[in-house]
């Protein structure tokens, strides 16, 4: 959802009178809705997401569809590729749809677009609201936000385990760092281990719901995560970010904020 945001408000810029729906999880839709990121926000968590295979779950996300389709959409976007979010697409009955041909594309949208799969995700995006007329915004953006007053915060969460640090080398990062600058780690799941580790050093730790983590990240100096939702988070807040990548490819969905995209030339090959 971040790494789209830009795609979103440049949809708002070319239909400013247009009424914008984001569909999204629901873990995420409290930070959509908080960030304006849409005029609705209409959540949602599918089963292909959270391998619930009941009938149930099914029939509630075609019913969601339908309730959509009532709507009248006139256009629509689905910016992953994924034939099952195709499908759901496709129950909303849009005029027009915009999406890629990968796994059942062509049969789904109306306008399906060839995927390139060496491009980032934020160009992606870019590439199927072009096709009517979006643009980037080239108007510069401010700088990156240095809080000099704030903490390097530490988050070690990532949904993908192949994405994650070892913990041993996450406390020798925040020993060697501790001795110029404060230190603040998030408190979730994946870093109890670390928090018994280091409760009694200065790390201040951090607990708070997503809105509260977004507010309090504000005023912060940097953040140094894996490739995860609290980078990117990060990159949209302008906040410097350093991110650590595994197996994945970082040049499809490194952390862009919003300096960086207005000055990058959109590849022209998509």
């Amino acid at each position: 959802v971040l790494i789209i945001s830009p795609g979103l408000k440049s949809l708002k810029r070319k239909f400013p009178k247009a009424h914008l729906i984001l569909i999204c999880n629901r873990e995420v839709g409290q930070l959509a809705s908080h960030l304006n990121l849409a005029d609705e926000i209409s959540t949602m968590n599918v089963p292909w997401t959270n391998w619930d295979w009941s009938i149930l779950s099914w029939w509630d996300v075609r019913s969601k569809a339908k309730s959509l389709s009532r709507r009248q959409i006139d256009l629509a976007f689905d910016f992953k590729g994924d034939i099952r979010n195709a499908w759901f697409l496709w129950l909303t009955r849009p005029k027009i749809s915009f999406g890629y041909d990968t796994t059942g594309g062509n049969y789904f949208f109306t306008n399906p677009m060839e995927m390139n799969q060496n491009l980032h995700q934020l160009y992606r995006a870019f590439k199927l609201v072009s096709a009517v007329g979006c643009q980037r915004n080239e108007v510069p953006e401010d700088k990156l936000v240095y809080n000099n007053d704030g903490a390097v915060v530490i988050h070690i969460g990532a949904t993908d385990h192949r994405r994650s640090w070892p913990s041993d080398y996450w406390i020798k990062l925040i020993d060697l760092l501790i001795k110029d600058f404060k230190i603040a780690l998030v408190d979730i799941k994946e870093a109890q281990h670390i928090i018994d580790e280091i409760k009694d050093s200065k790390v201040k730790i951090f607990k708070g719901d997503l809105i509260q983590f977004k507010s309090w990240l504000t005023y912060q100096k940097c953040l140094i995560a894996p490739d995860s939702m609290a980078a990117h988070l990060a990159a949209y807040l302008k906040i410097p970010t350093v991110t650590l990548f595994g197996s994945q490819d970082p040049q499809l969905t490194w952390p862009i904020t919003a300096v960086s995209y207005t000055h990058l030339p959109l590849p022209t090959k998509a």
